[in-house]
């Protein structure tokens, strides 16, 4: 162990050997119990900003300035000339502070002498739940949350389970240094002794659990409690935002991660704060929002002078805005530091691509894919991987070899199904008229984004290709339901009026056509397929005036001009036959 000291604790008179009473008190009660002895082995000097902070800052300015390199424990030891009120005396965490399995800890103690009970009590307490443990309902536990009169000398039975299954715990891997087992019994202890008001470490330590169980879903849930729990806390905000950037929800990412910036602001949390923006910048470059993806990653490198990721990103922006050399002498100076950076030979796979160099593009492309294959399979490479082949199955479709282009797209979905693999592969299918596949791919889409317009426009005119005009309009009306955009919404009710045209269902078509012109009024194909279904229902007067509106917004138009022309001689003839 290691002990910080501020100048305020150094104040106090018989410091020293107050502490080291009580470290060996704890000592005594740990080692008869779990076979732990704690060895005092150094003091430090501490000088944090402002002794009278917030207990949880505090802390955190305690893990910037005495990290663990040759010690498990470090305990911070402060002193304030403000009083504790006396309703809160008996609480141990107005005096004491520790997260579980951090191995940081903070006593601080008030101008006032605290009972004995206090005294004696707030070290041990804190230690237990550095090892894991947490409040008990027993009044007579260690880990009781307050005390009154009677100094507690013994853990709880379900604490004690808790700290013999972590003695053995690395605190400078944290809760990742524990066996898959013993994270499990502890799930299962925590979910057993929870009680309606539990800490934010509480929640922030059962997120951990589930995290290192690969059960992402669930962590979210504890960890959106624990920030629940404590809103300002930065750090907790962070954890659940580059969680759920993991999990590859860019939506939910980018409010926490940019609410744990605005609150990651001491120099101490100045890695963490460079490594919020990066994540930051990936998720406004996922949703296409360049400007705030180059605020972000900018800020990040001011923050990470000379990061090779990070001036990657910036180079990803600059080749999306056809700054293509410019971005390639980015990617190739990581490339001669480092020739086996996956990102860096993708890049200059789209680079190549972009300047019209298919071969080139696609020995890139391999050397990255070859590459991925020889490192462990991570959630972050399997990610990575499939968007490489995505990239590469898009290029073979551009290149006209269909075949090896589906199979990459496809293997792009196999590995992460996602609504835009499955929208890029029915693209692809659509561009080559493909019915049957692009109808699939599409509709697997719509299973992942079902509020998506395009998706149905797609889906709609692949079916109606096939010759499924029934199940074709019900796309395009659901689609109606999910656009706000005029264009769109007009046309939708084209599609649909076409359709009924095809099947020469005039009566039909006509108010299809008439509510894609009350959506844009210029368009001449929604004056065209007015006319047609006008003329359908034998109202030749209005389908001339349809026609002719035509002519109004194109005064060329062909096809106008020989439907005016038709029905004149329609009517010519007409007319002769009712004089002959």
């Amino acid at each position: 162990m290691v002990a910080a000291v501020t100048p305020g604790f150094q104040s106090v008179p018989n410091w020293r050997a107050d502490f080291e009473r009580r470290l060996a008190y704890a000592s005594q009660i740990f080692e008869s119990g779990f076979k732990i002895k704690f060895k005092l082995v150094r003091y430090l000097q501490w000088k944090p900003e402002n002794e009278s902070i917030e207990m949880d800052d505090l802390l955190d300015q305690l893990r910037s300035t005495a990290q663990l390199k040759d010690a498990d424990i470090v305990i911070g030891l402060s002193h304030v000339k403000a009083s504790i009120p006396a309703e809160n005396i008996r609480d141990l965490h107005q005096i004491g502070q520790a997260r579980p399995f951090s191995g940081h800890l903070v006593i601080r103690y008030p101008a006032h002498k605290l009972f004995k009970v206090q005294e004696e009590t707030v070290l041990v307490h804190e230690l237990g739940h550095a090892f894991g443990a947490i409040h008990s309902n027993d009044s007579k536990s260690i880990m009781s949350p307050v005390v009154d009169r009677q100094i507690p000398t013994r853990f709880d039975a379900a604490n004690e389970q808790i700290i013999m299954r972590t003695r053995m715990l690395d605190f400078q891997k944290g809760a990742e240094s524990l066996p898959k087992n013993v994270l499990q019994a502890l799930l299962r202890s925590y979910l057993k002794m929870i009680k309606t008001n539990e800490s934010a470490d509480f929640y922030y330590s059962l997120g951990i659990f589930y995290l290192q169980l690969n059960q992402p879903k669930d962590a979210i849930k504890a960890w959106k409690l624990a920030v629940a729990k404590a809103p300002k806390n930065a750090e907790l905000r962070y954890h659940l935002g580059a969680l759920y950037y993991r999990i590859g929800d860019v939506d939910r990412t980018i409010p926490e991660l940019s609410r744990a910036v605005s609150g990651l602001t001491s120099p101490a949390q100045k890695p963490m704060r460079a490594s919020a923006l990066s994540m930051l910048g990936s998720a406004y470059y996922a949703q296409d929002n360049l400007y705030a993806a180059h605020n972000a990653w900018t800020r990040a490198a001011a923050l990470r002078p000379n990061d090779i990721e990070i001036e990657g990103n910036l180079a990803m922006i600059r080749l999306k805005q056809g700054q293509t050399e410019n971005a390639a002498e980015t990617f190739q100076k990581i490339l001669n530091k480092d020739s086996k950076n996956v990102k860096a030979l993708s890049a200059m796979g789209s680079a190549n691509k972009q300047q019209g160099k298919n071969e080139e593009a696609l020995k890139y492309y391999e050397l990255a894919l070859a590459e991925l294959s020889r490192q462990p399979r991570t959630a972050a490479s399997v990610s990575q991987l499939a968007s490489i082949y995505g990239d590469v199955g898009n290029l073979y479709i551009a290149m006209n070899r269909n075949k090896e282009g589906y199979e990459h797209l496809q293997a792009a979905c196999d590995l992460v199904p996602s609504g835009e693999c499955h929208r890029q592969l029915g693209a692809a299918f659509f561009q080559n008229k493909q019915w049957d596949g692009a109808v699939q791919e599409m509709a697997a889409a719509i299973q992942f984004k079902k509020d998506d317009p395009e998706l149905y426009g797609l889906l709609g005119t692949a079916l109606a290709q096939k010759g499924d005009s029934q199940k074709a309009i019900g796309v395009f009306r659901e689609g109606l339901k999910h656009t706000r955009s005029t264009a769109m919404q007009s046309q939708f009710h084209r599609n649909i009026g076409n359709l009924f045209l095809s099947s020469k269902r005039y009566e039909l078509a006509e108010p299809e056509f008439q509510l894609a012109l009350t959506k844009d009024w210029a368009n001449v194909e929604n004056h065209m397929g007015l006319g047609y279904a006008q003329l359908g229902r034998g109202d030749t007067v209005t389908a001339i005036s349809s026609f002719r509106n035509v002519l109004r917004i194109d005064p060329q138009n062909a096809r106008a001009t020989a439907m005016l022309k038709q029905i004149q001689e329609s009517l010519n003839q007409n007319t002769a036959a009712s004089y002959a």
